[in-house]
């Protein structure tokens, strides 16, 4: 089956505050990040001042990377249209001419939510492909059913 579609930026914004509320590994990786960038920002500012200054400091790196992290994905935003492909051994992607092969071991999960259909892949990356991609949910269904058997039996 290959899908046509144009993400949106809110999709996007809304994907990354899913997977950071529901993915262990990005949740854990994130508050590792933000450990590190309080410690660093508490770490510069404790011997010249006060420890509040320096934990004020150590607040204010961890909000930064916080704020970095999250406008990451939007700065990666691609508008143009997408085409995905599913294969019992892979998916394929092509956008703006270049094109790529994620085997089904790549993927950490397959998800419906609100409409959408999310493929997390294990780097932190996601097709977040809309509903309107699809003729109707039972097309939907039938994809996501296939997709996990695939990525099951992969």
């Amino acid at each position: 089956m290959t899908l046509s579609y144009a993400a949106t930026r809110s999709s996007v914004w809304r994907w990354y505050w899913r997977s950071l509320r529901r993915n262990e590994r990005h949740r854990i990786a994130w508050l590792t990040w933000m450990l590190g960038a309080f410690l660093v920002g508490f770490g510069l500012f404790r011997g010249s001042s006060s420890s509040s200054s320096a934990t004020v400091a150590g607040l204010g790196a961890s909000v930064f990377l916080a704020a970095c992290f999250a406008l990451y994905p939007q700065l990666r935003f691609k508008p143009q249209v997408r085409t995905l492909t599913f294969l019992p051994e892979e998916l394929r992607t092509t956008i703006k001419g270049q094109s790529k092969t994620y085997s089904w071991s790549d993927v950490a999960s397959i998800e419906e939510d609100g409409g959408f259909v999310i493929i997390a892949l294990k780097n932190l990356n996601a097709f977040i492909v809309p509903p309107h991609a699809f003729s109707d949910s039972v097309e939907r269904r039938a994809l996501v059913a296939k997709c996990l058997e695939w990525w099951r039996a992969g």
